[in-house]
């Protein structure tokens, strides 16, 4: 009698898992669609250059982790940083990723996309993998690497063509930082940043 309540007990906790992995994911899936639309349906307004640069700067900067994937792609050097430097850091770098990054989605139209796979990687970590059908039938695939914190999803990373967004700037600031140290990178970065803003 003892060992079938065990059973039942521990199909009870097993359901209860799987019914919570699957509302995990389901919650990722709607972060997922909801931004991927709403960059969709931006890039394909049929306003200013500039309006739509406005609108997918705004979009991307308050769905990504800032604090995450500026420490990543920093790495060892991210505590050789004073918190000034820290600090200083995140801003110039989510400027420089925003500004870098958003006109790449520029000048498409009539595109799709469908999410693909969702996976849990580890508690709180996801990845998405989302296709896109361009409309000369061509289709490409990217992988948006999700964080949950305070029950908010955010991005930390995107993968496109297997190209990682995150290690491809950790190797760059990685070569700038070893040639030619914190501070001058810093202002490099700097100046980067006020280049994309004027271009």
């Amino acid at each position: 009698m003892k060992l079938i309540k065990n059973i039942i007990i521990l199909n009870l906790l097993l359901l209860t898992f799987i019914n919570t992995a699957h509302a995990d994911l389901k919650d990722v899936e709607k972060f997922t669609f909801k931004f991927t639309s709403k960059i969709f349906e931006i890039i394909q307004k049929k306003t200013s250059i500039d309006d739509i640069r406005k609108e997918l700067i705004e979009e991307i900067s308050e769905n990504i982790n800032i604090n995450v994937t500026a420490q990543f792609v920093l790495g060892k050097y991210w505590k050789q940083c004073n918190v000034t430097q820290q600090n200083y850091f995140k801003k110039i770098f989510k400027d420089y990723l925003i500004l870098n990054y958003a006109p790449k989605f520029q000048g498409y139209n009539d595109e799709s996309f469908n999410i693909i796979e969702t996976k849990k990687l580890a508690p709180g970590k996801y990845s998405s993998k989302i296709k896109v059908s361009l409309s000369d039938n061509t289709n490409f695939e990217i992988i948006l690497y999700i964080m949950e914190h305070d029950k908010k999803f955010k991005i930390v990373d995107i993968v496109g063509e297997g190209i990682s967004f995150s290690a491809t700037q950790r190797t760059e600031f990685y070569y700038i930082i070893k040639n030619n140290g914190i501070e001058k990178f810093l202002e490099i970065l700097n100046q980067k940043v006020i280049k994309l803003k004027n271009s």
